[in-house]
């Protein structure tokens, strides 16, 4: 899902808006590939967040380590959600890609670059750990 969120974030910006977008002339997210792959790459992002971040958790020894990576986890998580949904919402409310909409949906790749940062250190933790557990039993 990860591969896949990187390929349709390239494409993303392989298409990009129209700069008539919103105007009387275009209506962009029925002419425009952009939207399409955007709402693909956030759903995948969504989903791993929701759905696969926590599988690694219980490796990690440490309980208040593990419990300040489940509370990043549902900070990210709900970042997720919330920012690509209020783009959508700006949008239909205003029925115009604005500055509003484009910075949600930046906050929204934001919220997915901090999960990456928070995912990353975890299993970081994790491998650290099987290091040490190796080294003890090799001496």
């Amino acid at each position: 899902m990860l591969n896949g969120a990187a390929v349709l974030l390239i494409l993303v910006a392989l298409f990009p808006m129209s700069w008539k977008c919103g105007s009387e002339l275009e209506y962009c997210p029925s002419v425009n590939p952009h939207s399409w792959f955007a709402v693909a790459f956030f759903a995948c992002i969504v989903y791993v967040a929701l759905f696969e971040s926590g599988k690694t958790l219980d490796e990690i020894a440490d309980g208040t380590l593990r419990e300040f990576y489940r509370i990043a986890y549902w900070v990210t998580r709900a970042s997720l959600v919330i920012f690509p949904v209020a783009a959508i919402i700006a949008h239909l409310l205003t029925r115009n890609w604005d500055t509003l909409t484009f910075s949600l949906e930046l906050a929204g790749i934001w919220a997915f670059a901090a999960f990456w940062l928070v995912k990353s250190f975890e299993l970081w933790q994790a491998e650290k750990q099987v290091r040490e557990a190796v080294a003890g039993l090799n001496t």
